[in-house]
């Protein structure tokens, strides 16, 4: 009798637990299955098919909701934001709540017809996008530093005290005076959030790079250092009309340091004047500024770049052209430059070029 009653009772609490049990199971995979639908759902549609978003170090969930929204990026910025705490456990999903979610700094592109998961997964990994940066013509630091800085999160001010570090510097065996003679013009593929030191390695990397074999022997067979074909270069940057012109450029000042002239560049006493002098030179007469960058005042090569030059102009030193001409003057039309062997010659040139400036 005991046995019989105890057997029921226990046949009735199996009951009980499986009915709890089943109920749980379906509040569970109504649940699930609510979070699987939300989290699978398109819900991003951008009229340009990709927009490109940027993340700073401090930035929150809302206020990347409203980067979102503000850019109609997302449809449904509810389903996104509840999305956010689902993790993938093995096959199933789970939720994992934070007390102050933050969202990993740096520049992503969204595509248009993109899920929760796919954006969810993207954004919280970090998986960026990278850069296309696109070095122009700089001519010094602080130009280097405030153009990278509207296109990286980096500050100038930052970058600035990095390329004025030369206990930084001397790894690369270059130095504050000196570090942009390395900076090559030309389109890099960056992190948006990268550091200034990871800048000016990956730049140091690239010019190393840039450096083969190849034009290192080039280089030697001309005479030149590889710091004195990036200023000849940037004198070239600076001189050409067109950049068919770079090479024959390029051989004219060769041939000028060969005969010990003067490199009476006119670019080079600009740069005296706007970044030496800041544009208060008193001088009557161009060979008496003083300056190392006044190629009418020094003799042989400026000091060091007075812009960064691009891959074109520093190959078409390397390759320079193989003549006779020492003077040149831009034509009337300023598309090109008329070249001269003879002083008079070049004389003759300037003299109709201004006056058809007039």
């Amino acid at each position: 009798m005991i046995s019989d009653f105890i057997k029921k009772k226990l046949k009735g609490k199996d009951i009980i637990c499986g009915i709890l049990g089943i109920s749980f199971f379906f509040v569970l995979s109504y649940l699930t299955n609510t979070d699987y639908r939300k989290w699978k759902r398109i819900n991003f549609f951008i009229n340009k098919n990709t927009q490109r978003i940027y993340i700073n170090e401090r930035t929150t969930l809302d206020e990347l909701c409203d980067i979102l929204v503000k850019n109609n990026i997302v449809k449904n910025v509810d389903d996104f934001k509840s999305c956010w705490d689902i993790r993938r456990c093995g096959r199933f999903l789970c939720r994992k709540y934070s007390k102050s979610p933050t969202v990993k700094p740096g520049s992503y592109i969204l595509k248009t017809n993109s899920t929760n998961e796919d954006v969810v997964t993207k954004l919280r990994s970090g998986t960026q996008d990278p850069i296309s940066l696109r070095i122009p013509q700089l001519d010094t630091k602080k130009q280097f530093s405030e153009y990278v800085s509207k296109h990286l999160m980096m500050r100038s001010a930052d970058l600035l005290e990095v390329l004025n570090d030369d206990k930084f510097l001397k790894q690369f065996n270059t130095d504050k005076n000196h570090i942009m003679n390395t900076i090559i013009s030309n389109t890099y593929s960056y992190y948006w959030n990268i550091s200034p030191q990871q800048l000016v390695v990956k730049l140091t990397n690239e010019y190393k790079t840039f450096w083969n074999s190849n034009r290192l022997t080039k280089a030697k067979n001309i005479g030149l250092s590889q710091d004195e074909v990036m200023i000849l270069a940037s004198i070239v940057e600076k001189e050409i009309a067109n950049i068919d012109e770079a090479s024959t450029i390029a051989g004219i000042y060769m041939n000028r340091l060969r005969r010990k002239m003067r490199l009476e560049a006119d670019p080079t006493l600009q740069y005296a004047i706007k970044y030496e002098y800041n544009n208060n030179a008193n001088c009557s007469n161009f060979h008496t500024l003083k300056s190392e960058y006044n190629t009418y005042y020094k003799r042989g090569l400026p000091c060091g770049v007075i812009t960064t030059p691009s891959t074109v102009c520093i190959d078409a030193v390397l390759n320079y052209k193989h003549h006779n001409y020492l003077y040149f003057v831009v034509s009337e039309d300023k598309k090109h430059h008329i070249f001269s062997e003879g002083y008079d010659d070049h004389l003759r040139h300037v003299r109709r070029y201004r006056k058809h400036k007039k």
